[in-house]
């Protein structure tokens, strides 16, 4: 900002004029220029506050009121239903809080002469409920004229928490119709955000059995804002308990449901990564979790118990089921990715976290590399991680036999420099006697400044992994490469092997 405070102040007047080119984030803009400048440039100031007006229903003076108005009058409550607004004002910022509403009364107001947008300010305490607040606001101005275009959340604390059906940004009953309730949507001062790690995939599943045409794109259209934002971690609730989680992708779903037809691999992607939401301050994503087939831990006890009665291995009826599982799975997305692919190519590029992660995890990445039943090796993996703002990453790969070629491709993350590799150890059959894992790199990655790769695996499964030294050297080019093979115990207590350096 200060650079942009040296430009000359016709230029400044020039890019003032411009944040009134979205409505929808135009008011939190000159929040943000008004706390910059301060009292440094008093002709921008004026510029800015001529093109509003303040009415505080709020029983508080929020700093957001405080640092848009100045020194300017703001209207209260009393004298707002018979306040003329001016014909040149162009936004109309109302701060209220839930008591006002608590009232329960329509207001009477005078039709402004020109046009104006209204942005609603709301006070919250405790919990904030979007659904809520705009059935209110809506019972107390019914006119049209009194439409919110963007609504900003100012709340007491920084800490948010998102659940399914609480009536936020992930609940259907804010999507009933084509217009969203809200255009826009900002979260002023919250810096640490909690979602339920199965919130998304929910509203996903919800919105598709609503039979809407295009699943998400009443969604897609809101303007999403969290300037302060700075963490966002996914949380599995057990009791008054939230345990740190990752969130789920339920890949499944879209694949197999008729209903999500409606809604792209693309979008899909784009939508769980938070993607269209404005994040200039985040910092921490905690991750993904990749759901191919759902019935893998549904029916897992029930195979293991039939392959007992058969006497059979139960890690082989295990394979047996995943491998054919597998191949249903490729078929399927490479069956939509030849639909929707736009120059042919049967991959689909993701980037998975907002910009400006540094460290992130992803679970379940699977190896797609195995020779298949009617399918040869693929020319590309089908899904290519990009993102250029990591510099450290946490994946737990998906192996589909107890031992064998593990494939790592797919990862295009130019600023890694910390690479940890886990094997999962649901899916990593621990009925096998010592399976033998080798790890190899593909030709499908961009890992050129990685300088630390870690294999993890829990101690108990006493496997074997060999990583090969030359595919080291081609994937991972740093001279100062250093490749370590660590074994956690069911104890949390850890082995790890010495440290080397690829040369």
């Amino acid at each position: 900002m200060k650079n942009v405070l040296s430009l000359p102040p016709e230029v400044l007047e020039t890019i003032i004029n411009l944040l009134d080119t979205n409505s929808k984030t135009t008011v939190v803009d000159y929040f943000h220029w008004l706390k910059a400048i301060g009292n440094s440039y008093p002709r921008l100031n004026a510029l800015i506050r001529e093109r509003m007006v303040v009415c505080n229903m709020s029983k508080k003076e929020s700093e957001l009121v405080r640092v848009l108005s100045g020194t300017s009058t703001v209207v209260n409550a009393e004298d707002f239903e018979k306040y003329v607004i001016p014909a040149d004002v162009k936004h109309l910022i109302i701060a209220v809080d839930g008591e006002l509403f608590e009232k329960g009364t329509t207001a009477k107001i005078s039709q402004p002469c020109g046009d104006i947008t209204v942005s609603l300010a709301y006070h919250y305490t405790d919990a904030v409920s979007l659904h809520a607040i705009h059935h209110s606001y809506r019972k107390r101005y019914p006119q049209e004229f009194m439409r919110v275009e963007n609504i900003i959340l100012v709340g007491d604390h920084e800490d948010l928490y998102f659940c399914a059906s609480d009536g936020n940004l992930f609940d259907t009953s804010n999507y009933s119709s084509t217009d969203p309730i809200f255009p826009g949507v900002t979260f002023l001062n919250a810096e640490w955000l909690k979602i339920e790690y199965d919130c998304l995939s929910t509203f996903v599943e919800n919105m598709a059995g609503h039979g809407h045409s295009s699943i998400l794109e009443t969604y897609f259209r809101i303007s999403i804002g969290f300037p302060a934002l700075k963490q966002i971690e996914f949380v599995k609730v057990d009791g008054w308990c939230k345990r740190t989680s990752l969130n789920l992708i339920d890949l499944d779903f879209l694949l197999s449901n008729t209903t999500s037809s409606a809604l792209s691999l693309r979008d899909f992607f784009h939508f769980h990564s938070l993607r269209n939401w404005n994040l200039p301050s985040i910092k921490e994503f905690t991750g993904h979790h990749i759901r191919y087939k759902k019935i893998i831990a549904d029916t897992r006890s029930e195979d293991y118990g039939t392959s007992l009665m058969k006497n059979e291995e139960p890690w082989l009826t295990e394979r047996l089921l995943r491998k054919y599982e597998f191949e249903d799975i490729v078929r399927r997305m490479r069956a939509r990715l030849q639909i929707e692919s736009a120059d042919g190519l049967i991959r689909i590029k993701v980037q998975l976290v907002p910009d400006g992660v540094s460290h992130t995890t992803i679970g379940n990445w699977l190896s797609f590399n195995l020779h298949l039943n009617g399918i040869t090796n693929f020319a590309s993996p089908l899904i290519c991680f990009q993102q250029p703002c990591l510099t450290s990453l946490r994946v737990t790969m998906m192996a589909v036999q107890p031992g064998g070629l593990v494939m790592v491709e797919g990862f295009y993350l130019t600023q890694i420099e910390s690479f940890e590799i886990v094997y999962n150890e649901d899916l990593l059959h621990e009925n096998a006697v010592h399976p033998f894992y080798h790890f190899t790199f593909s030709d499908w990655n961009d890992l050129r400044n990685c300088k630390r790769v870690l294999f993890t695996s829990k101690k108990s499964l006493r496997c074997f992994t060999h990583v090969q030294a030359d595919c080291l050297r081609s994937a991972l080019p740093r001279s100062d490469l250093e490749v370590k093979l660590k074994h956690v115990d069911l104890n949390n207590s850890e082995f790890s092997a010495p440290d080397y350096k690829v040369h």
